[in-house]
């Protein structure tokens, strides 16, 4: 059952699509749309990436090789857990993350390599359950970097706003509310 090319991680029953409509669930997606181990190689789709099937334990590093994924959308996972992985750096297209309502082992520092992503315009991270949320304390954020909305609201954030941020020269909206920031 594991001979999908990059270890462990095994896609199936995930669902990747080219438009992402407002509400939709697997039922939803037409069967040509869904991932199995035939689907090789994973990291050619240009699709995007969203998961509200109920999710168990932590992302392998494996995600991080999903490199023409432009949107991902992790929402309702209760049984999350871990902090996302730094392999994430890989995602040179990655246009927007979404974490909303994720389960309360989910959490931890950011990886810095996000802030990095020169494609990156959105991240929303909001009303997950985990308290051990954090920005990282020093990143390089290049000169192409694009972020443009930075929302990080209701998560238990912790810890110093960071001074980087400030380095963030295309960010537009910047919400930090309702988490425990000092600075």
């Amino acid at each position: 059952r594991h001979n999908f090319p990059f270890g462990e991680f095994d896609p199936v029953g995930v669902f990747c699509m080219k438009d992402v409509p407002g509400n939709f669930s697997a039922a939803d997606v037409p069967d040509e749309f869904l991932l199995n181990d035939e689907d090789y190689p994973l990291r050619y789709l240009e699709f995007n990436f969203r998961m509200d099937n109920n999710l168990n334990g932590p992302l392998p590093p494996e995600f991080g090789y999903l490199i023409d994924c432009k949107y991902i959308g992790f929402e309702n996972n209760i049984g999350l857990a871990g902090q996302l992985p730094q392999t994430m750096e890989n995602m040179i297209l990655l246009y927007s993350m979404t974490l909303i309502l994720n389960g309360p082992k989910f959490g931890g520092e950011l990886p810095g390599s996000l802030f990095r992503l020169a494609n990156l315009k959105h991240i929303h991270i909001q009303d997950n359950l985990g308290e051990d949320w954090s920005l990282p304390s020093n990143v390089q954020v290049g000169d192409d970097a694009k972020l443009e909305r930075l929302l990080l609201t209701r998560n238990g954030f912790a810890g110093t706003i960071p001074s980087w941020l400030a380095q963030l020269n295309q960010l537009q909206t910047l919400d930090l509310s309702m988490n425990n920031f000092q600075g």
